[in-house]
C-alpha cells in the first residue's frame, strides 16, 4: 500500500507531462504558425510582408519550442520505470549469450517522436481542409 501512495502521484506528474508533450507537438505545428501569422496581421497590412515576416518568425519560435519539449520528453523518460532489460540497467556477464548482444539495438521512439509525426500528420490534414474547404469562403487577398 505504501509504494502505491508514493507512485500515485508520480503517475499524475507522469500523465501532466504526456499531456504537455502532447499538446505541445500540436502548439509547435499548428499554434506557432497561425501565432505569427495573426501577430504580424495585426501590426502590418500589406499580407506578402505579413506572410514573409512570419515566415522569418515561425522556424525560429518553433527550434526553441521543440528544444523546451525535448526537456519535457527527458524529464518524462527520467521517470519512466525501468525495464530490466534497458540499457542502463547492468546485468551479468553469464545471463547474455555471446551471439544475443552483437545485433545493434534499436532506439525505441519517444512519445515526443510519436506525438511530433502525428501533429505533423494532423497540421497538414487540418491546412488541407482549410484551403480545399473554406478558403473560398474569404475570397480573394486584397490588393
Amino acid at each position: 500500500m505504501h509504494a502505491i501512495g508514493r507512485s500515485l502521484p508520480l503517475a499524475v506528474y507522469r500523465a501532466a507531462l504526456a499531456v504537455t508533450i502532447v499538446v505541445g507537438s500540436l502548439i509547435t505545428w499548428l499554434g506557432i504558425p497561425l501565432f505569427w501569422i495573426w501577430f504580424m496581421s495585426q501590426l502590418i497590412d500589406e499580407y506578402p510582408s505579413v506572410y514573409l515576416l512570419s515566415l522569418a518568425a515561425c522556424p525560429l519560435t518553433m527550434i526553441l519550442w521543440g528544444w523546451m519539449l525535448y526537456r519535457v520528453n527527458r524529464v518524462y523518460a527520467a521517470l519512466a520505470p525501468r525495464r530490466p532489460d534497458a540499457p542502463g540497467v547492468q546485468r551479468s556477464a553469464w545471463l547474455g549469450s555471446l551471439s544475443g548482444d552483437r545485433r545493434p539495438r534499436r532506439r525505441q521512439p519517444t512519445l515526443l517522436d510519436v506525438s511530433m509525426v502525428v501533429s505533423v500528420i494532423v497540421a497538414l490534414a487540418v491546412m488541407a481542409v482549410w484551403f480545399f474547404g473554406f478558403a473560398h469562403l474569404w475570397g480573394p487577398f486584397p490588393d
